[in-house]
């Protein structure tokens, strides 16, 4: 169960806001970093989304967790997540046009997603409630596979 995921955009409240409509979640201020915030989807699992600054990067000092800013970091990052959202693929396009970020269908063989590039920097791949279904139908079949006959992580 994952329950929360922290990125960094340029624009946090602005993309929590984007999020939150997306996902039919609520913004609050992440206190822990100023200028961040979290969307919590208003679930069971606690399940949130943390958007923090740019550059902001989490270190470890005298075993506690603090927040500091990086001066030279990419724009870009190699994490990605994939959420569910209750809202129609043309609800998704919609928005993503409102805002200027690039999307796309992604095509991953057995289920789709869409790619939502969030301030055209970090990829959201966002699943409606059919590309969910499809997405849990083809993870359920590969669970009863072995190991080595399983197809999730085949390059085409």
């Amino acid at each position: 169960m994952l329950h929360h995921i922290s990125i960094a955009v340029d624009a946090p409240l602005h993309v929590a806001k984007v999020i939150a409509e997306i996902w039919h979640g609520r913004v609050v201020p992440f206190a822990i970093c100023p200028g961040s915030y979290i969307v919590l989807k208003g679930d069971d699992y606690g399940t949130a989304i943390e958007l923090l600054p740019s550059g902001i990067e989490m270190r470890l000092k005298q075993k506690k967790v603090v927040y500091e800013y990086n001066h030279h970091h990419s724009q870009f990052a190699s994490t990605q997540v994939t959420i569910s959202v209750p809202i129609s693929q043309y609800e998704v396009e919609q928005i993503a046009m409102r805002e200027g970020w690039r999307i796309s269908v992604g095509d991953r063989g057995q289920f789709q997603v869409i790619e939502f590039w969030l301030e055209n920097k970090f990829l959201l791949e966002l699943m409606t409630p059919i590309m969910s279904e499809q997405y849990l139908k083809f993870i359920k079949q590969q669970k009863l596979e072995s190991p080595t006959k399983s197809t999730i992580f085949t390059a085409k």
